[in-house]
C-alpha cells in the first residue's frame, strides 16, 4: 500500500532520540499529570476499553512504549507495538523488557507493507495510535489499516492533537515546519469522524477532549529569555492542570478555536452492520 506521508524515517528517528520514557500518570504528582491524561485514563478508557484476561493490545507508533507499559499495568493487557524508526524500536524493546514484557513484541517495519501486516490481521483485541494518522494526506486508508488488525468485537482507538484556531495560529508564526507535518484537515471534527466510516466498526465516541495545554506555546529558541518564558509556562501549566480537572467536567472543552485533541473510540462489528452507531 503507498500512501502520501507527510513525514519520513529520518524524523521519526530524530523524533524518537528525542522522546522521554515518561513513566505514566501514576509516578506523576497530582498537579503534573496533564488535564488531558486525566480524562483519557480516568473517563475515555475507563468507560470503553474492555476489562478481561488475555487480552492483545498494539500501538501503532509505539516508540518509547511507556504508555503501553501503562496500558498493561491498569488493564493486564499483552503489549504489542509498532515501530517504524530503528532507534524507537531499541528503545521501545528495552522499555518493554525492564518492566518484564516480551520485547520481541515490538514489531519494525512500515505499517503499510503487507508482508509486515499479513501475521496479524484480526490477531488484537484492542488497536491504537495517538498521533499517528495526521501524517497523512489520506487518512480513511489508514483507519482501514487498523481495522484489519481488530479481532471481531475489538477496541479501536485512535487520537490526534488538534493544531486548528488558536494552535494554528501560534505554530504559522513561530513553527511552520512542524506544521506542515500534519494534514489539517483531518483535525476538523466532521472529517474526523467521516474517516471511520467503515461498515466493520460501531462508533463509541468521536469528539473533543482536552482544555488548553499552554506548553504548546513553548518557544524553540535557546536563548536565556525564551527558557524563562518556557519555564513560566510550564509552572502555568501546572496550575491550569489542576484548575481543569476541578472546574471542567469531561472530556473537556469542545471548541473549533480551543479543543486540543480528537478521539474516536469504536468497536469491530460481530455481526454484518446495521446502523453505525451515534456521535457522542
Amino acid at each position: 500500500m503507498e500512501l502520501e506521508r507527510l513525514t519520513d524515517r529520518q524524523h521519526w528517528d530524530e523524533a524518537s532520540d528525542q522522546e522521554e520514557d515518561w513513566e505514566g500518570p501514576r509516578r506523576a504528582g497530582w498537579l503534573a499529570i496533564p488535564y488531558e491524561h486525566h480524562v483519557l485514563w480516568n473517563h475515555l478508557y475507563a468507560r470503553h476499553l474492555p476489562r478481561r484476561k488475555g487480552i492483545r493490545a498494539v500501538e501503532i507508533g509505539s516508540a518509547p512504549g511507556s504508555f503501553l507499559v501503562e496500558l498493561a499495568h491498569r488493564y493486564g493487557y499483552e503489549p504489542w507495538g509498532f515501530e517504524y524508526s530503528t532507534s524507537g524500536v531499541l528503545k521501545n524493546r528495552a522499555v518493554f523488557e525492564r518492566h518484564g514484557h516480551d520485547p520481541s513484541h515490538v514489531i519494525q517495519g512500515d505499517f503499510f507493507s503487507d508482508s509486515v501486516i499479513e501475521p496479524f490481521v484480526g490477531f488484537f483485541d484492542v488497536v491504537i495510535s495517538r498521533g499517528f494518522v495526521e501524517h497523512f494526506t489520506d487518512v480513511p486508508p489508514v483507519v482501514r489499516r487498523h481495522v484489519d488488525l481488530l479481532s471481531p468485537g475489538g477496541t479501536l482507538v485512535v487520537a490526534i492533537p488538534r493544531f486548528r484556531g488558536v494552535y494554528w495560529a501560534w505554530m504559522s508564526t513561530f513553527d511552520r515546519e512542524d506544521l506542515a507535518r500534519h494534514n489539517l484537515a483531518i483535525m476538523r471534527l466532521k472529517d474526523f469522524g467521516a474517516a471511520f466510516d467503515d461498515p466493520r466498526l460501531e462508533r463509541l465516541f468521536c469528539g473533543y477532549y482536552g482544555a488548553l495545554p499552554v506548553t504548546r506555546f513553548q518557544l524553540r529558541s535557546a536563548s536565556t529569555l525564551s527558557r524563562s518564558y518556557n519555564k513560566g509556562i510550564r509552572y502555568l501549566q501546572l496550575l491550569l492542570n489542576g484548575m481543569f480537572r476541578v472546574l471542567l467536567p469531561a472530556p473537556g472543552l469542545r471548541s473549533e478555536l480551543f479543543s486540543p485533541f480528537l478521539i474516536y473510540v469504536g468497536r469491530r462489528r460481530t455481526e454484518p452492520p446495521g446502523s453505525l452507531g451515534e456521535e457522542s
